[in-house]
């Protein structure tokens, strides 16, 4: 098994022009890193050569690690592998914003829209750790969503500083080398990014808003209200302050956005009031008698998943469910809907796949609620309880289950190493390493509760 200095390499998580990012583990502990190995791309190696490289490289690690803030990613080691070439060592997340939106390599693309309340959830983390790295004099010229890393706790933590500005000191770029990333890059910075200040990050954190609340990358003439029906003319005129092309009609600051920002919320809390009364006022409720769900786990490969669970192109389900929860005692609530009777509160904590269902085989040795028939739900059953985003109804609906539980493992399987799950703030269904931990929120039916359950 291949190693570079004294840690093994599991796997390959992406890679970019300066180097390589693997899944690794530390001796010993087994523990699971980011190892970032600096492995630069030949036409980079020609331009710039080895030695300046390893200096940007250095100085990366460097800034990440004199850096601490719950949404800043650090460094945990650094070191060179047996040939004198540099690499460091990061906590390991199996998440980021660019996955959970479903960005593709062609960003032209639309992807997942987020609802206002996760946008304001996500912005306003993202705007810490910026106001945290302006605050030392740090430009980190490349935000964009798959460089926002979500921990188990549903945090944001920003990371790759390999093109930052250090205030005061110039970046050793090539002419021709591209510092930032095409459509998230401001355009100052295309023509001179050693000049650049807070007001470019500003920019690319704009055109990642924009992208979160309409699924769409911000083009001239294009008002956000006009795609996502969730949103009014406050959003376009926020937009207009973050993404105007003359840095003087930007933002000036993290905080001088963050206050806006807030304003915005605000506006748009006290309208969802007002469109929820209206909304419930005038829909009744229906409880929509669904099919027989399967529930026996099923492998299914990632070719295969859009047909086999019935999703759309972004991993989202062609068919919604008419949910009539209802909740019965203090743990349990029943879906008239789809016939399922789930756990209101779940695990804990975020787990394995197989901590998964060693949680599941313990609910049902202890006959948690009088029942030993408790299980890992199916995707098919997991699907039911996710809604459109782009619908009012899934802003309005009363919170029966845990806030804190996004990421819901299912029964189904991709391989020996990795399983499906379902994020129920994004309404969508993907695959990860069954290593990687998410919440676990068991099922029975279809029946209802007995009074034993309850």
């Amino acid at each position: 098994m291949r190693t570079i200095g004294r840690y093994t390499i599991v796997g390959r998580l992406g890679s970019g022009g300066m180097g390589s990012v693997y899944k690794a583990q530390m001796p010993v502990t087994g523990k699971v890193v980011a190892l970032k190995h600096l492995q630069p791309s030949e036409p980079l190696l020609l331009t710039m050569g080895m030695e300046k490289l390893q200096r940007i490289f250095t100085t990366e690690a460097v800034t990440m690690a004199g850096l601490q803030h719950p949404h800043l990613t650090g460094i945990m080691d650094f070191d060179h592998d047996a040939d004198g070439i540099p690499f460091y060592t990061m906590e390991y997340y199996c998440n980021n914003l660019g996955a959970l939106i479903g960005e593709h390599i062609e960003a032209e693309k639309p992807t997942r829209i987020m609802t206002p309340q996760l946008v304001f959830r996500y912005g306003r983390q993202m705007m810490d750790g910026l106001f945290c790295l302006h605050n030392v004099n740090i430009i980190h010229r490349d935000i964009k969503p798959y460089n926002m890393m979500i921990d188990n706790s549903n945090q944001i933590k920003i990371c790759d500083f390999g093109l930052s500005k250090l205030h005061g000191e110039p970046f050793p770029a090539a002419d021709a080398m591209q510092i930032g990333s095409p459509y998230y890059s401001a355009p100052e910075q295309r023509h001179s990014p050693d000049e650049v200040d807070a007001r470019a990050d500003i920019y690319a954190l704009g055109v990642t808003l924009f992208r979160m609340i309409c699924g769409l990358l911000p083009r001239t003439g294009l008002q956000a209200s006009s795609i996502n029906p969730l949103i009014d003319g406050d959003w376009d005129a926020f937009f207009s302050h973050c993404l105007a092309r003359v840095p003087q009609e930007r933002f000036a600051t993290v905080p001088e956005t963050r206050e806006a920002f807030e304003q915005l919320a605000g506006h748009w809390h006290g309208r969802k009031i007002t469109d929820c009364s209206v909304l419930f006022s005038e829909k009744g409720t229906t409880a929509g008698a669904g099919k027989v769900l399967r529930s026996t786990p099923r492998k299914v490969s990632a070719c295969h998943a859009g047909s086999v669970f019935r999703l759309d192109s972004k991993r989202s389900p062609l068919v919604w469910t008419d949910n009539m929860f209802s909740q019965v005692g203090s743990e349990l609530i029943h879906d008239a809907g789809s016939g399922l009777t789930w756990q209101k509160n779940g695990s804990d904590f975020p787990l394995s796949w197989q901590e998964a269902n060693l949680y599941v085989q313990g609910l049902n040795q202890t006959s948690w609620q009088g029942r030993q028939d408790w299980r890992l739900p199916t995707v098919e059953e997991l699907i039911t309880l996710l809604t459109p985003n782009d619908d009012l109804a899934h802003s309005c609906q009363k919170i029966f289950f845990s806030p804190r539980q996004s990421f819901l493992w299912s029964s189904d399987t991709r391989s020996a190493l990795a399983a499906w799950y379902v994020n129920v703030d994004f309404s969508f269904v993907e695959s990860r390493d069954k290593t990687c931990r998410n919440f676990v929120r068991a099922v029975f039916g279809p029946a209802p509760p007995t009074s034993a359950s309850a």
